[in-house]
């Protein structure tokens, strides 16, 4: 991997996070999707490494499918490297914001219901990469048959996705837009009845707070429940607009989190997982 055009990727002005005050929320939240420029920095610098870990697989002249492409910033990362890269999505709000922003004679966004038949021929893609997908779909056997349609014999699809026992369980996330999450158990199972398991990484790893840090972190948040309540005088808008303030305030809370930013370590596939974030690299045999 380039590490100065990673670098330069991540440290881009148009996804250093941040609303555009002239334009509504509602014309950048969709369905849960990231729009990079107008989201959190942290999930979107999540969102970013999660494609460029997939960069690495991909070979030059490649033709690459971006399955639930979204708005457009993962298919516009794979371009670096693949000739043609085909962006599949159904929500028609990402798929006109990608199509502006990122559309060129190298990149095309299609409009696509992953649980139907997907209008490309058999054996067409050399690597197929579906970031953040899966938990989306309740009945995934659709997708993945038609992944092992269109994908050429030799091909390389990667999936990545929450890890529901870690995600859901331990670290309590709910997420509204998340219909069909899998334990690293079951994504392996299901992953394997279409293809040939290569690696699997995990991202983001749980690691629980010792008991005086939870205790502390309990009386955090109480105390920002109770200014929430209380807040008469806007003092939490004062407080979110002093950035020193702010800064040291996402400190602390990085400090009392479960979630422990780590790089994509190569994890067995037997051991039990402890990462929120699994990505797993398969093949379709010849």
């Amino acid at each position: 991997m380039n590490t100065t055009k990673d670098e330069q990727i991540l440290n881009n002005d148009n996804i250093a996070g941040g609303y555009d005050d002239n334009k509504p929320d509602g014309d950048y939240i969709d369905r849960g999707r990231t729009y990079c420029g107008y989201e959190d920095a942290v999930l979107e610098d999540h969102a970013v490494k999660r494609y460029l870990f997939c960069l690495d697989y991909v070979k030059e002249g490649d033709v690459c499918l971006d399955a639930a492409c979204g708005t457009g910033y993962g298919s516009n990362i794979l371009s670096r490297k693949a000739a043609k890269i085909i962006g599949l999505e159904i929500s028609e709000h990402a798929l006109k914001y990608a199509a502006e922003k990122y559309g060129s004679d190298r990149i095309e966004f299609h409009k696509a219901d992953l649980t139907k038949p997907i209008d490309l021929q058999d054996n067409f893609i050399d690597i197929i990469v579906s970031v953040e997908t899966l938990e989306h779909i309740r009945d995934k056997d659709n997708m993945l048959s038609e992944f092992q349609r269109i994908l050429k014999p030799g091909g390389t699809v990667i999936f990545t996705t929450v890890e529901h026992y870690i995600y859901y369980e331990k670290g309590g996330i709910r997420n509204e837009f998340h219909i069909g999450e899998l334990t690293k158990k079951e994504l392996i199972a299901q992953v394997s009845k279409y293809f040939q398991l290569g690696e699997i990484y995990g991202h983001l790893k749980y690691v629980p707070l010792r008991w005086y840090n939870k205790l502390f972190k309990d009386i955090w948040i109480s105390f920002i429940l109770i200014l929430a309540k209380i807040d008469v005088f806007g003092l939490r808008y004062i407080i979110i607009k002093n950035r020193s303030i702010n800064n040291s305030i996402n400190t602390l809370n990085k400090k009392l989190s479960v979630m422990v930013e780590t790089d994509f370590e190569k994890v067995s596939f037997e051991e039990e997982n402890k990462y929120y974030q699994l990505l797993v690299v398969a093949c379709k045999t010849q």
